[in-house]
Parts: structure tokens; sequence; C-alpha cells
């Protein structure tokens, strides 16, 4: 047949001879084959482009499964020319098939990893709650996957009904975020995308539809310098149809415009980054109302003791501040330990409502600022006036008692003569209008005889109850996961390394960490708070000198103490 080179198998050597000599690759060859060909004869045929192998009809391959690839035809006589035509166009046509197969294999493969891509995109999205974070997420993923310049992030504002421009990506500018909202209306290409609920694509934004509601802002293009060419405007609506917001796709990098495929691809991304925003803000949202949940119940914390107001709040910047510090430290006792962001926001409520169980103590107790109530001041006081009034030759004793009384109600340490001395006076009575009137009653007596604070033991008790109070309402919020330990951490912080703490009496290896951490927070607070009634607020030299000496009889951390110091964490208060 014309230009087209015959071989037969016996011609092999000299059919590869011709080859090497210089037969084009290009030139037309069909090889007849009487019998399988050898390995060696296959790697040299793959090398071969332009070569049609047919098998001649023989027993040689009746055994054989499947024919093998090289073969494009099955010839019962090659000197045929009507049946080498025929099988030549067999042959054509089997190839176009295979072509065919090849290409549809190919798109079959682009389309599964398209898909794949899309999904494992959709996924990396749902993983991510924190909105400004995922934001930006969602515009690198679509940027990536349309090939595209930049990006822009509009969330739907339903209550305001605007759009909250939330952020941008450009390649090629440096761009400043700037929020700002938008009109829910047909007047900007955007607000026509979220009012029709349908993608707008824009081949050429110079060349807008004059009959179109809105045009193309041109400002940022003659101010930055920078060229938008076309547009690509994808609503993200809820599988109820609700919308959530757009995702404005600028400028194609791999042609002109973008493709079907890339606009379809975009199609089937926007529902899932639709459940991912939605996903964030309904997350956000409940952390507000969390973060709400927990200042309010600080307040009323401080509320039944207003001497403490505040006491809460530093007492979490300190730990926080210390904690950040143990994060960053390469110290060898903290070297190895590191908290991550959710961990820190545990370890801060946990901080917030450590004192929440205060809430369970006697008002009374926990606001008392001196041995006596001032209702048993006021009590003894009318007592004393009577007696004075009943014996005025008496009144310099009384006066006298009176002042030492005085005295033996500051919450410092009482001393053992004025002790004594008052001692002496229990049992003694006086006869006011027939009825015997003691000088100091017993109970009287066991408060003024506290020898140090103004708490009695009974008072101290239901004070360091609030522990117990605290691990009993905190155990109630259904935490979630990333925050379970709230409890266990608030629970722990007035506990001693050597097991002498209260509530449980725990020593250092079975308090955590963070307790430690909240445990010289909360020491270093209430040494140097101006707001204690019972007490005066000491330096800050000798607040960390206390410390020091705390850690030495292992009521605290050492390490902790000495971090604490050095990196002088209490200077946050001051910021």
């Amino acid at each position: 047949m014309g230009g087209m080179r015959l071989y037969y198998q016996k011609d092999w050597p000299q059919f590869v001879d011709q080859l090497n000599q210089g037969l084009k690759l290009s030139d037309s060859c069909v090889l007849f084959l009487d019998r399988p060909l050898e390995a060696r004869q296959i790697r040299a045929l793959s090398k071969m482009t332009g070569v049609l192998c047919f098998a001649i009809e023989n027993d040689s391959w009746a055994g054989l499964e499947e024919w093998p690839s090289y073969i494009q035809g099955y010839i019962k006589d090659p000197a045929n020319s009507r049946e080498l035509e025929f099988a030549l166009e067999q042959a054509k046509r089997n190839f176009e098939l295979r072509v065919e197969r090849d290409s549809l294999k190919f798109k079959l493969l682009l389309e599964k990893e398209r898909r794949s891509e899309i999904m494992q995109s959709a996924l990396e999205l749902a993983e991510d709650r924190e909105i400004s974070s995922l934001c930006e997420k969602v515009l690198t993923k679509i940027r990536k996957l349309l090939s595209a310049e930049g990006a822009s992030l509009y969330i739907y504002l339903p209550e305001e009904s605007l759009l909250r421009f939330a952020h941008v990506q450009n390649e090629k500018l440096d761009l400043k975020f700037k929020e700002m909202k938008l009109p829910l209306d047909e007047s900007s290409i955007v607000g026509a995308c979220a009012v029709r609920k349908k993608l707008i694509h824009i081949p050429d934004v110079y060349r807008i539809d004059p009959d179109e509601s809105f045009s193309f802002n041109t400002s940022f293009d003659k101010t930055s310098g920078y060229r938008t060419k076309n547009l690509l405007n994808i609503p993200l609506i809820k599988s109820n149809g609700d919308l959530v917001g757009i995702v404005q796709v600028i400028n194609s990098k791999l042609e002109d415009d973008f493709s079907d495929d890339e606009i379809e691809i975009g199609r089937a991304l926007s529902a899932h980054i639709a459940v991912a925003i939605e996903t964030a803000l309904l997350y956000q949202n409940i952390e507000e109302l969390f973060e709400g949940f927990i200042k309010a119940s600080v307040t009323a914390i401080e509320s039944r003791d207003p001497t403490t107001s505040g006491h809460s709040e530093r007492v979490a910047l300190l730990t926080i501040g210390l904690a950040q510090e143990v994060h960053e430290s390469k110290q060898k006792a903290f070297k190895s330990t590191h908290f991550n962001q959710l961990q820190m926001k545990e370890l801060r409520y946990a901080s917030l409502l450590h004192d929440f169980g205060k809430i369970g103590v006697p008002e009374k107790v926990l606001v008392k600022a001196k041995k006596l109530y001032p209702e048993q001041l006021d009590v003894m006081s009318s007592r004393f006036d009577a007696l004075i009034s009943s014996f005025p030759e008496r009144r310099g004793e009384f006066e006298e008692i009176w002042g030492k009384i005085l005295e033996a109600n500051e919450p410092t340490v009482l001393v053992e003569d004025l002790k004594a001395n008052l001692e002496h006076l229990l049992g003694l009575e006086f006869d006011i209008l027939n009825k015997k009137i003691p000088l100091i009653k017993e109970e009287e007596w066991a408060q003024l005889s506290v020898k140090k604070g103004s708490l009695s033991e009974a008072e101290r008790g239901q004070i360091e109850s609030h522990v117990l109070h605290t691990i009993k309402f905190l155990e109630k919020i259904p935490w979630t996961g990333d925050l379970k330990r709230v409890p266990s951490i608030a629970a722990a912080h007035h506990e001693k390394l050597d097991g002498r703490g209260y509530p449980y009496g725990l020593l250092a290896n079975k308090i955590p960490l963070e307790s430690q951490i909240m445990a010289v927070a909360d020491v270093y607070d209430a040494l140097t708070a101006m707001d204690r009634p019972y007490k005066r607020a000491v330096s800050q030299e000798k607040a960390l000198a206390i410390l020091n000496e705390e850690a030495k009889r292992l009521s605290l951390n050492a390490d902790l103490v000495t971090l604490f110091e050095q990196r002088r964490v209490f200077r946050c208060l001051l910021i």
C-alpha cells in the first residue's frame, strides 16, 4: 500500500536496522506477527512510534487469554489487500477508541482529584471554629482551586440587612484590610449577587452590560495601579436557602477568564464554605454568650463580697501571664510544658471562677473585717454604756476595759498580756435593775480570743468551704471537651505541695500545674490588694518575700515563684 512499509516477523532484524538507519518514526509501518514477541522485542517496540502490529491467524495465539497490548488487529492473509485495508480501518477505529478511552480515564482521574481536593478543603474548613482564621483559610483555598490572583469575603448580617466586608487576599497587592458594610441591594456587584442568590460571572469588569443594575467601581484600580479583569461572585447559601455571605474571586491566573470547570469548582465548594462560616459564627456567638455568663458569675461573686472586687479578674491576668512565661520558658522545670490557645482559655475560665463558691458562704462571714461582728460590738457598747450609767464611780475602769476590748477586736495577732487581762473578766457580772449583766459573754470572748485574723475556726471552715461550693457549681456546667478540666483546676488552687492545703489535702504530684500557677497568682493578689478591710496591703517587695517564704514551706511551687519574680509577671496589673 502506498506510503506504508510492510514487515514480517522474520524480517525483525532488518526492520530494526532500517529504523536505526534513519527510517522516520512518522512513517507508517505495519509489522505482521505470526507469534508473540519476546520481552526484549517488546521493550524495543515500546520505544517506536508509527508502527502497527497485526497478528497473523495461527495456533501460536490460541493459548492467550487476551491480546497483547501491542497488537492493533488480527488478519488471516497479509497478502490480501482488501483484508489488509479492512484491518487497517479496524486498527484506526480501535486506536480512536483507545484514545477516547484514555481521554475519558484522564478526565475521570482529574474529576476524582478535583472532588477529592474539594472534599479535603471542605473538611479542613469544617474543622476551624475561629472566624478570622476561617476567613483567611476560605480565601486561600478558593484562590488555589480556581487559580485566582485575589479574593474577598463578605458575611451577611441578617439583623442589619447588610453585608460585612470580612476579609481580603491578593497576591499582587499588600492590602490593608479595613472592615466596612455594604447595603443589601443591587447597586453593587456583591449586593446583586446576594439579593439574587445566584452566581454572577463577569468576564470583563470594564465591559459590563449597561442594562445591569450595577457597575464596576474603578477607583481602586486607579489609585492602586491594579488591573481588575474578571470577577466571579459566588453566593454562600445553606441547604435551607438562607444566605450566609458572598465570595468574590478576582482575576484568573491561567487564562483570560475563569473556565467552566473552575466556576463549577467554586459552586461546589460554596455550600461547604457556607456551612463552615455559619458554624464558626454560631460558635462565636456561643463563646460570647459564655463569656457573658462568666462575667455575670464574677459580678455575682463580687456583689456578695464587694471588698474583693476585681480579685477574680486580677487573678486571671496574673495566672495567664505566669502560664505564658511557663510556656515560653527554657528552664529545666518547664522546658517540656506548653499550653495551647484552648488550654489557656480553660485556665482563664478556671481563674475567673475559682472563688464562685463564695456565693454559698454567709455574707457576714465573707465581709467580716474584725473579730466581732458589727452588731455584736454594738450590743457590747450598749452594755458598757448601761454599766457606766449604773456605776458612774467605776467609769474609768469600764472605759479602760472597753479600750482593751477594742484593741483585742482588731484582726492582728492577739498579745498574750492583753488576752490574760481580758480573760480574767470572764464570769464577772453586775446587777442592774435586779438582772445579772455579764461584762463579757462567753460567745463574745470566743471571738475576741482568736489568735490571728478576724475569723474563728468555725468561720474559717465556712470560708474554706467555698472551694467545695465552687466544685459543685462548676461540675453542673456542661463543659465542652476543650474546657472539661475547669472544675478540677479551680478546685485545687488552695492545695499545698506538702498536703496541708484544702479541700482534699493533695500532695504536689496530685495538684495540676495550672492550679499551682493559680495559687501563686491568688496569694500575690491577696497580699497586695488595697481593698481588704481586715488587713493592709503589703508592698510588692514584701509580697514577693512572702511568696518565697511560702515556697520554702512547700505551700507554693518554688520554680513558679522564681519565674513569677524573675519575669516580673505582676507588671500585667499595671497595664
